[in-house]
């Protein structure tokens, strides 16, 4: 097996890792306003009201999401997002966040090699229907 083909195999594996732990999370008034206030906002507890559409990102997070390897010096980096929203979601709402790796593969840059990936994000409701649907490219530096 070559160098490329391991570092894109070690990367889908780290992101693979990552996005295990993805859930269903119930959307709750104080976690809304909390978003809200973060935003200069005014807070709502109306379950008749929609919860910003950007507020979906604050679901199935880790604190500090690393993609590199312990002792590494190399990092990843979010280097984009694209958004469809189809559906409101509100207080009371359960969001499932279903995570699919689409693409990973190695480019030459400017510092040297660099891994890119392109993870799917899918929002579904306690109905089953897709709310949204979040398109993550990431970047990091081959190992």
């Amino acid at each position: 097996m070559t160098t490329e083909a391991f570092t894109i195999d070690k990367f889908r594996q780290l992101l693979e890792k990552r996005y295990a732990n993805m859930a269903t999370e119930l959307i709750e008034a104080g976690r809304v306003n909390d978003y809200l206030c973060a935003l200069d906002e005014s807070p709502h507890d109306d379950p008749k009201r929609p919860v910003p559409p950007l507020f979906l990102i604050t679901l199935g997070r880790q604190r500090r999401p690393h993609l590199a390897q312990p002792g590494s010096t190399t990092g990843g980096v979010n280097a984009s997002d694209a958004f469809e929203f189809y559906q409101p979601v509100y207080i009371g709402d359960v969001i499932s966040v279903i995570p699919t790796i689409q693409h990973v593969e190695s480019r030459h840059g400017r510092s040297g090699e660099l891994l890119i990936a392109t993870v799917v994000l899918e929002y579904r409701n306690q109905h089953g229907t897709t709310v949204a649907r979040r398109t993550n490219t990431l970047i990091r530096k081959s190992i």
